[in-house]
Protein backbone atom coordinates (compact mmCIF):
# COMPACT_ATOMS: atom_id res chain seq x y z
CA UNK A 1 0.00 0.00 0.00
CA UNK A 2 1.10 3.28 -0.86
CA UNK A 3 3.89 2.63 -3.73
CA UNK A 4 4.30 4.31 -7.32
CA UNK A 5 4.15 7.17 -8.31
CA UNK A 6 0.73 9.54 -8.28
CA UNK A 7 -0.93 10.85 -5.55
CA UNK A 8 -2.48 7.82 -3.54
CA UNK A 9 -6.26 9.30 -1.72
CA UNK A 10 -7.23 6.72 0.46
CA UNK A 11 -11.46 7.60 0.83
CA UNK A 12 -12.11 5.58 4.15
CA UNK A 13 -16.15 5.59 5.24
CA UNK A 14 -16.49 6.75 8.76
CA UNK A 15 -17.10 3.90 11.54
CA UNK A 16 -20.69 2.70 12.94
CA UNK A 17 -23.41 4.81 14.41
CA UNK A 18 -27.29 4.33 15.79
CA UNK A 19 -28.76 6.23 13.14
CA UNK A 20 -26.63 3.81 10.72
CA UNK A 21 -27.63 0.76 12.21
CA UNK A 22 -31.08 1.95 12.26
CA UNK A 23 -30.63 2.84 8.52
CA UNK A 24 -31.86 6.22 9.14
CA UNK A 25 -30.80 9.18 6.42
CA UNK A 26 -27.93 10.81 9.18
CA UNK A 27 -26.54 13.56 6.17
CA UNK A 28 -25.73 16.93 8.33
CA UNK A 29 -26.60 15.08 11.66
CA UNK A 30 -23.72 15.52 14.02
CA UNK A 31 -23.78 11.48 15.58
CA UNK A 32 -21.06 9.93 17.83
CA UNK A 33 -19.77 6.60 16.85
CA UNK A 34 -20.74 3.28 18.97
CA UNK A 35 -17.69 2.23 20.93
CA UNK A 36 -18.60 -0.72 20.74
CA UNK A 37 -17.95 -1.36 17.23
CA UNK A 38 -14.48 0.61 17.16
CA UNK A 39 -12.62 -3.30 17.39
CA UNK A 40 -14.80 -3.39 13.52
CA UNK A 41 -11.96 -1.20 12.89
CA UNK A 42 -8.50 -2.59 13.93
CA UNK A 43 -7.67 -4.42 11.14
CA UNK A 44 -7.91 -1.21 8.96
CA UNK A 45 -6.16 0.54 11.77
CA UNK A 46 -2.97 -1.92 11.25
CA UNK A 47 -2.85 -1.50 7.58
CA UNK A 48 -2.90 2.16 7.57
CA UNK A 49 -0.54 2.38 10.25
CA UNK A 50 2.11 1.15 7.75
CA UNK A 51 1.33 4.14 5.80
CA UNK A 52 2.97 7.39 6.28
CA UNK A 53 0.03 10.28 5.53
CA UNK A 54 1.05 13.82 4.43
CA UNK A 55 -1.88 14.94 5.51
CA UNK A 56 -5.24 13.98 6.38
CA UNK A 57 -8.44 15.46 5.56
CA UNK A 58 -11.93 14.88 7.61
CA UNK A 59 -15.79 15.65 6.94
CA UNK A 60 -16.09 18.05 10.10
CA UNK A 61 -18.85 16.04 11.57
CA UNK A 62 -18.69 14.11 14.29
CA UNK A 63 -18.72 10.58 13.45
CA UNK A 64 -15.57 11.19 11.07
CA UNK A 65 -13.49 12.96 12.88
CA UNK A 66 -13.47 10.29 15.84
CA UNK A 67 -12.90 7.64 13.22
CA UNK A 68 -9.56 9.49 11.94
CA UNK A 69 -8.45 10.15 15.67
CA UNK A 70 -9.05 6.28 16.63
CA UNK A 71 -7.44 4.66 12.91
CA UNK A 72 -4.38 7.39 13.01
CA UNK A 73 -4.22 8.03 16.52
CA UNK A 74 -0.81 10.44 16.38
CA UNK A 75 -1.86 12.90 13.33
CA UNK A 76 -4.24 15.85 13.19
CA UNK A 77 -6.70 15.88 10.97
CA UNK A 78 -8.27 18.61 9.05
CA UNK A 79 -11.66 19.01 8.83
CA UNK A 80 -13.65 20.17 6.04
CA UNK A 81 -17.35 20.50 6.09
CA UNK A 82 -17.19 20.53 2.06
CA UNK A 83 -16.87 16.62 2.70
CA UNK A 84 -19.93 16.21 4.64
CA UNK A 85 -22.48 14.13 3.26
CA UNK A 86 -25.90 14.94 1.28
CA UNK A 87 -28.04 17.55 3.72
CA UNK A 88 -31.28 15.12 3.86
CA UNK A 89 -32.85 18.19 4.77
CA UNK A 90 -36.79 17.30 6.40
CA UNK A 91 -35.61 13.84 6.09
CA UNK A 92 -32.66 13.85 8.47
CA UNK A 93 -33.25 11.13 11.06
CA UNK A 94 -35.60 9.34 9.24
CA UNK A 95 -35.51 6.34 7.54
CA UNK A 96 -37.38 4.03 4.25
CA UNK A 97 -40.17 2.76 6.34
CA UNK A 98 -40.98 5.87 7.75
CA UNK A 99 -40.82 8.13 4.56
CA UNK A 100 -42.05 5.09 1.97
CA UNK A 101 -46.02 7.21 1.71
CA UNK A 102 -44.45 10.08 1.42
CA UNK A 103 -45.04 11.64 -2.68
CA UNK A 104 -42.12 13.98 -2.57
CA UNK A 105 -39.84 10.91 -1.16
CA UNK A 106 -40.86 8.49 -3.91
CA UNK A 107 -40.58 11.59 -6.20
CA UNK A 108 -36.82 11.73 -4.87
CA UNK A 109 -36.03 8.15 -5.03
CA UNK A 110 -37.27 8.18 -8.72
CA UNK A 111 -35.32 11.72 -9.58
CA UNK A 112 -32.87 12.04 -7.24
CA UNK A 113 -29.91 13.47 -9.97
CA UNK A 114 -32.61 16.28 -10.06
CA UNK A 115 -34.58 17.24 -7.14
CA UNK A 116 -33.95 17.50 -3.52
CA UNK A 117 -35.71 16.47 -0.05
CA UNK A 118 -37.92 19.39 1.44
CA UNK A 119 -35.19 21.96 2.81
CA UNK A 120 -32.19 19.77 1.94
CA UNK A 121 -29.49 19.48 -0.40
CA UNK A 122 -29.91 18.86 -4.03
CA UNK A 123 -27.54 16.04 -6.07
CA UNK A 124 -25.78 18.75 -8.25
CA UNK A 125 -24.86 21.23 -5.12
CA UNK A 126 -23.77 17.70 -3.67
CA UNK A 127 -21.22 17.03 -6.80
CA UNK A 128 -20.03 20.34 -6.77
CA UNK A 129 -18.77 20.97 -3.71
CA UNK A 130 -17.38 17.36 -3.42
CA UNK A 131 -15.47 18.19 -6.59
CA UNK A 132 -14.05 21.55 -5.40
CA UNK A 133 -12.69 19.38 -2.13
CA UNK A 134 -10.92 16.82 -4.31
CA UNK A 135 -9.77 19.41 -6.40
CA UNK A 136 -8.14 21.37 -3.68
CA UNK A 137 -6.59 18.63 -2.02
CA UNK A 138 -5.45 17.28 -5.32
CA UNK A 139 -3.80 20.52 -6.12
CA UNK A 140 -1.20 20.48 -3.45
CA UNK A 141 0.23 17.44 -4.89
CA UNK A 142 1.02 15.29 -2.07
CA UNK A 143 1.99 11.76 -2.01
CA UNK A 144 -0.49 10.04 0.62
CA UNK A 145 -3.60 11.38 1.81
CA UNK A 146 -6.15 9.82 4.15
CA UNK A 147 -9.53 11.24 3.95
CA UNK A 148 -12.45 9.81 6.42
CA UNK A 149 -15.95 10.51 4.70
CA UNK A 150 -19.17 9.41 4.00
CA UNK A 151 -20.68 6.80 1.80
CA UNK A 152 -22.05 9.32 -0.46
CA UNK A 153 -18.63 11.22 -1.09
CA UNK A 154 -16.76 8.54 -1.73
CA UNK A 155 -19.75 7.34 -3.99
CA UNK A 156 -19.82 10.35 -5.87
CA UNK A 157 -15.65 10.78 -6.28
CA UNK A 158 -15.94 7.16 -7.39
CA UNK A 159 -18.71 8.12 -9.79
CA UNK A 160 -16.46 10.69 -11.54
CA UNK A 161 -13.38 9.25 -12.07
CA UNK A 162 -13.70 5.17 -12.49
CA UNK A 163 -16.24 5.77 -16.21
CA UNK A 164 -17.12 1.80 -15.05
CA UNK A 165 -18.87 2.34 -11.91
CA UNK A 166 -22.80 4.11 -11.23
CA UNK A 167 -23.26 6.41 -8.28
CA UNK A 168 -26.17 4.28 -7.29
CA UNK A 169 -23.84 0.58 -7.55
CA UNK A 170 -21.48 1.74 -5.21
CA UNK A 171 -21.74 -0.13 -1.64
CA UNK A 172 -19.29 1.12 0.83
CA UNK A 173 -19.18 -0.63 4.03
CA UNK A 174 -18.65 1.31 7.43
CA UNK A 175 -15.12 1.10 8.28
CA UNK A 176 -13.98 0.58 4.53
CA UNK A 177 -13.01 2.17 1.10
CA UNK A 178 -10.92 2.74 -1.75
CA UNK A 179 -7.74 3.87 -2.73
CA UNK A 180 -7.16 5.91 -5.39
CA UNK A 181 -4.00 6.93 -7.67
CA UNK A 182 -4.18 9.81 -9.24
CA UNK A 183 -2.14 11.38 -12.06
CA UNK A 184 -2.34 15.26 -14.04
CA UNK A 185 -2.05 14.40 -17.39
CA UNK A 186 -2.57 17.63 -20.01
CA UNK A 187 -3.21 19.92 -17.14
CA UNK A 188 -6.42 17.21 -15.65
CA UNK A 189 -6.87 15.11 -12.96
CA UNK A 190 -6.92 11.28 -13.21
CA UNK A 191 -7.49 8.39 -11.58
CA UNK A 192 -4.91 5.77 -12.56
CA UNK A 193 -6.02 3.04 -10.54
CA UNK A 194 -7.90 2.13 -7.33
CA UNK A 195 -8.33 -0.51 -4.94
CA UNK A 196 -10.36 -1.74 -2.34
CA UNK A 197 -9.26 -0.80 1.23
CA UNK A 198 -8.51 -2.58 3.53
CA UNK A 199 -6.87 -5.17 1.14
CA UNK A 200 -8.46 -8.47 1.59
CA UNK A 201 -8.69 -12.07 0.16
CA UNK A 202 -11.80 -11.50 -1.24
CA UNK A 203 -14.40 -8.56 -1.84
CA UNK A 204 -17.96 -8.36 -3.16
CA UNK A 205 -17.96 -5.02 -4.80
Amino acid sequence: MGTGDGVHLYFIRHGMTKGNKEKRYLGHSNEKLMTEFLPDLLFLKEQLSRITFDQIFTSDLIRCVETAAYLVPDQTACADPKLREMDFGDWEWKNHHELQNDPAYQHWIDHWETSSPPNGEDYQSFKRRVSQCLNEILENNRKNVLVVTHAGVIREVMNEFIPSLFFSDTNIPHGRGVRMIYEQAGGEWKCSSWSVVPIVEKESW
